[in-house]
């Protein structure tokens, strides 16, 4: 089940968040500190996608991404960090008419057919007023 995480930014402004994936080192047994603790996830064969949108089933207003030639998404191998870079161009391109937006996220992680959904949550955006 995904970890519940809230992310609020600025509208305009570049923010980098640091998500650290752990699993349980036998997921078939209970969490126990001293036999079954908590391990980095190696993310070294994953990709991953995080999209922003208003609702479920609505299209996504933002999406960042582990691929291409300058990825959003940067998977730090065997340590589970990923590290979420939201470029002020990005931010700047959602639409606010309100003070602030809205809306949810997901991040997936994908390895073969193996899909995986580490973090959801809120996600608010506070709108800039400066836009030059």
């Amino acid at each position: 089940m995904a970890v519940q995480f809230n992310i609020k930014i600025d509208q305009g402004a570049d923010k980098i968040l640091n998500f650290f994936i752990e699993v349980l080192t036998n997921p078939d047994l209970p969490y126990d500190v001293c036999t079954n603790p908590y391990v980095p996830l190696d993310l070294t064969s994953y990709t991953a996608v995080l999209e922003v949108s208003s609702d479920f089933g609505e299209p996504p207003v933002l999406t960042l991404s582990s691929t291409g030639t300058n990825p959003a998404l940067q998977l730090e191998g065997s340590t589970g960090e990923i590290i979420a870079t939201f470029s002020s161009s990005s931010t700047s391109a959602i639409p606010l008419t309100e003070g602030c937006w809205e809306g949810i996220y997901q991040m997936e992680l994908y390895s073969g057919t193996l899909v995986k959904r580490p973090v959801q949550g809120e996600f608010i955006i506070s709108r800039e007023l400066i836009t030059n």
